[in-house]
This record gives structure tokens, C-alpha cells and sequence, in this order.
């Protein structure tokens, strides 16, 4: 049985402005293997991205989209995108197009004589979805023409599939620490968002664990929350075993007609074991920056990428560049094994 130290609720609520949208799908350009990409196409900085280098010649290339089922509450999709072009050209085009699965659907498309498209940090495109409620379809950016070279580059900030429903409630975010010790209680903040157009009486808020796929603790909520109000909870909980894992917000309600939103994005927790240990991080390469970062998306160089991951769990670390003579009083020794250039 889990150990509950201390569970209350925070009586905090935010009066925000109702807004009835709900987001129903989101692409941040966070995992690179979401999408399928052909020469020139990748994902980047947190981003998706066609750039003229290498130049090709008669090219026609695309990035497709995962699949994805509209149900019959989406509304909007918009894409945040900025296109710069090298050589105004009328033999270059790019083009936005919704794949079913027996035709293709041209949203938008755009010659490269008209010049740059929208601002650098990215500007919205939004489309209306309400003829393709119900069908599974893919999103796909296509680029082909003469030359890439003459293209600089289009890069996709963001995609968003936007629906209304009636009843809607969001765990919109969850805030924690990164390592307990065993018994060590430890405070999580779950915040509540109701995007639904109708108030809800009654819902539970949960603090899950997301290995072991367990409710840790639970609040049963029976105060409304209204349209645009966001309410905020806080537990504590203390672990019981050693272990990794997420931890997550999670809000269920019976009328909830959208539990896509319903967990919210996890929280890294390392509960660490009852015994000391020392760990060395050895630096062995020459810092050349060749590994994207899963994280944070940005070009690192594989010991800044073992350094996130190890401070991200909370671990204290002897940092090397140079191997120590002694390393007897070292428990666990970790190097790096990336792009390492012997001239």
C-alpha cells in the first residue's frame, strides 16, 4: 500500500476568460519519429523544417503526419509556419494537404515568385475541419519544384487540432520534485482547466504514477467549476519503494466527452534508494555538436545531452574531462561515446 503523509486542497481558483476551445491534437516538433520525412525534410529545434541544403534537382519531397481521427467535435486546424525564400522563383511551390485514405486534399499552396511568407518566429494559417469530422487522415507538407536552391527554408512551429465541446476538463499542468528519498513526502500542484461552454459538479483529481499505472491519492471535487475557470490542487505523497518514474495529473469526470486532455503532461520523479553511491561523468569527446537533444530539440554535443539527463533526475556528479588515476571510490562511472575525432 502506498504511505499518505498528508493530502489537503489548496482553495485557490483563477477566473480566466471563457474559452470554449479545447485543444484535441498538438504537434510541437518535440520527437522527431512522429513524422515521416523525405530529402531535405527535418525535424529540428523544435521544429519541422525543409531547407535548400543539399541542393536537389526536379524534387518533389514531403513531411506526412502521423494518423490522426478527427471525432465529431473538432472544429479548426492551424499551423504557426514562416517561409523564406533565396530566389523569388515561379517553378517552386509549397503546399499543405489533408491525406485520407482514397484522395488528397490541397489546403493551401504557395509559389515562391510571391517572396518570404509570414514573420520569422512564425505566423498562423488556420483551416476549417467541419467536412472531415469523423475520418482518420494524415497532415502533409509537400515542397517539389526546379531547385532547392532556390528555396532558404520553411519551417512548421507548430501544428493544433482545435475542437468545442460542452463538457471538457483539462489537467493543464503539474508542478513537483524531482527526487524523494524513501518515505520523504513530497508536494505536487495539479492545475484544472474547464474548457468546456457548460459547468461540471462533480470530477475527481488524481496524482498518478504513471510505471506502475496506479492512483496514488485522490481528491473528489463536488464545488463547480465553471467555463473558463481553472482550479488548483495540492497533494502530498510519500514513496514507499525505490524506483523511476512519471508523475502525472489526471481529472476524471463521467460526462467528460474528450479524455485526450484528461493527464496531464508527466513530472520526472526519482525516489532514491537507502544506500550513498558516488558517480563519475568522464567527458571523453572533443565537444563537436552532433546529437538533437529529445528534450529541448537543440543540436548539443553528447555530454551536455548526459549532463540534462542527469540533472534532470536530480543525481550529483564528479565532472572530468580527464580520466582520475584513482577511481576506487566511485560507484558508477559514466562517458560519453559520441563523435570523437582522433586528429
Amino acid at each position: 500500500m502506498h504511505k499518505l503523509i498528508l493530502l489537503w486542497l489548496v482553495i485557490l481558483s483563477l477566473t480566466v476568460s471563457v474559452n470554449s476551445q479545447s485543444t484535441f491534437w498538438e504537434e510541437e516538433f518535440d520527437n522527431p519519429g512522429n513524422w515521416s520525412l523525405e530529402n531535405n525534410w527535418n525535424v529540428f529545434d523544435g521544429k519541422l523544417g525543409f531547407t535548400w541544403d543539399p541542393t536537389i534537382y526536379n524534387f518533389d519531397e514531403s513531411s506526412v503526419s502521423q494518423l490522426i481521427t478527427l471525432d465529431q467535435h473538432a472544429t479548426e486546424l492551424t499551423i504557426t509556419q514562416a517561409l523564406s525564400i533565396f530566389t523569388p522563383s515561379e517553378n517552386e511551390t509549397a503546399q499543405i494537404i489533408l491525406v485520407f485514405e482514397e484522395e488528397e486534399v490541397l489546403l493551401w499552396e504557395y509559389s515562391l515568385i510571391n517572396g518570404d511568407w509570414g514573420d520569422d518566429t512564425g505566423t498562423d494559417i488556420t483551416f476549417s475541419l467541419s467536412e472531415y469530422l469523423g475520418q482518420t487522415m494524415q497532415i502533409k507538407f509537400r515542397t517539389f519544384g526546379e531547385t532547392s536552391f532556390n528555396w532558404s527554408w520553411w519551417h512548421i512551429f507548430e501544428v493544433n487540432i482545435t475542437a468545442e465541446y460542452t463538457y471538457d476538463l483539462w489537467a493543464s499542468e503539474i508542478n513537483g520534485p524531482k527526487n524523494l528519498d524513501l518515505l520523504e513526502p513530497g508536494e505536487w500542484i495539479v492545475e484544472v482547466v474547464n474548457q468546456g461552454s457548460e459547468t461540471i459538479n462533480n470530477y475527481s483529481v488524481n496524482l498518478f504514477d504513471y510505471k506502475s499505472g496506479n492512483v496514488l491519492e485522490s481528491i473528489e471535487e463536488t464545488d463547480p467549476i465553471d467555463p473558463g475557470e481553472s482550479k488548483t490542487y495540492v497533494f502530498s505523497w510519500a514513496p514507499y519503494a525505490s524506483y523511476n518514474t512519471l508523475i502525472q495529473g489526471q481529472v476524471v469526470a463521467a460526462e467528460d466527452q474528450f479524455t485526450g486532455n484528461n493527464l496531464s503532461y508527466g513530472k520526472f520523479l526519482r525516489i532514491e534508494p537507502d544506500f550513498n553511491y558516488e558517480i563519475l561523468f568522464w567527458n571523453n569527446d572533443n565537444g563537436i555538436q552532433d546529437v538533437i537533444c529529445p528534450e529541448h530539440g537543440d543540436l548539443v554535443t553528447s555530454s551536455t545531452g548526459l549532463e540534462r539527463v542527469l540533472n534532470d533526475a536530480g543525481l550529483s556528479y564528479d565532472y572530468h574531462n580527464n580520466l582520475p588515476i584513482d577511481l576506487s571510490t566511485y560507484d558508477i562511472i559514466i562517458s560519453t561515446m559520441g563523435c570523437y575525432c582522433l586528429g
